[in-house]
């Protein structure tokens, strides 16, 4: 296991094809509202705790049935998932519209919590930028 402290920074470019080729974005709905969740599972543990240490998230092993290699899938949400798509957005070739979906879904959900509940619009303009996201 790496030493988080001790991770490479990565590039955006490098983190983009990366993310390209191995992460995934989709909408996730955990109680009353969507929220936008990026993610990138590989091999390589020590390449996901370097993402993570640049932008948070968590990391974790995903269950495989006995005898697989090995996966560790980083994941995050928010303001963190927010920051690591600004990062890769410029160089991002596939999941490029994608992210843009995201990126708006996240901005709907800024300032918003079980305290301070959206309107019916913004709770559609959700539901309309979660279902982008699957879509595309």
């Amino acid at each position: 296991m790496a030493d988080d402290q001790n991770s490479p920074v990565l590039s955006a470019e490098y983190l983009a094809g990366l993310f390209d080729g191995e992460g995934s974005i989709y909408p996730h709905k955990p109680g009353h509202y969507w929220r936008a969740v990026v993610a990138v599972a590989m091999a390589d543990e020590d390449l996901m705790r370097s993402i993570h240490t640049q932008f948070g998230g968590s990391v974790g092993e995903q269950k495989r049935p006995a005898g697989y290699k090995r996966i560790w899938r980083w994941i995050s949400y928010s303001d963190n998932a927010r920051s690591f798509l600004v990062a890769v957005l410029p160089y991002l070739r596939v999941k490029a519209r994608q992210a843009e979906a995201a990126l708006e879904l996240i901005e709907l959900s800024r300032g918003t919590n079980r305290w301070n509940r959206p309107s019916p619009r913004i709770i559609d303009a959700r539901a309309s930028k979660a279902m982008l996201i699957r879509w595309l």
